[in-house]
């Protein structure tokens, strides 16, 4: 018996079929990449807004523990073990005119020594600060 037209044998697959598949499993890997490359570029500049945070919390620590009025410094001044990147940091402190704490009661403000520090630093490009401020109770 002569198979006939309409026998056909229809297993595996047309090369349509392996070009729709390829193409979807590239998307995937291509939006997978992207992922990743954004990631990375978030992590570091979470990275160095974390430094500084480090940074300006260790200082405002060493501001208290000397009771000291260190007015600007630079990376090249901070000690070694608190940079833990190649990012160059400006650091001021300054004290914070009584005219910016007008939400504090009188008899408060002549009990507290507020320190404004901020922190600033360089980002592909673009100029990044960080501000805290810390108040001091004098005894």
């Amino acid at each position: 018996m002569k198979p006939s037209i309409n026998d056909k044998n229809e297993s595996g697959f047309s090369l349509v079929d392996s070009i729709i598949g390829l193409t979807l499993i590239s998307l995937f890997f291509i939006s997978l990449m992207m992922a990743f490359t954004y990631s990375t570029k978030s992590n570091r500049s979470n990275t160095a807004i974390l430094q500084a945070s480090y940074i300006a919390q260790q200082i405002l620590e060493e501001l208290k523990a000397k009771n000291d009025n260190m007015v600007t410094f630079n990376s090249d001044s901070i000690p070694s073990y608190l940079i833990r990147s190649k990012i160059r940091f400006d650091i001021s402190v300054n004290d914070i005119p009584e005219t910016e704490l007008t939400s504090l009661p009188n008899d408060l403000l002549t009990k507290l020594k507020p320190k404004r520090i901020t922190v600033t630093w360089k980002e592909k490009g673009l100029d990044k600060s960080l501000q805290m401020v810390n108040y001091y109770y004098l005894k």
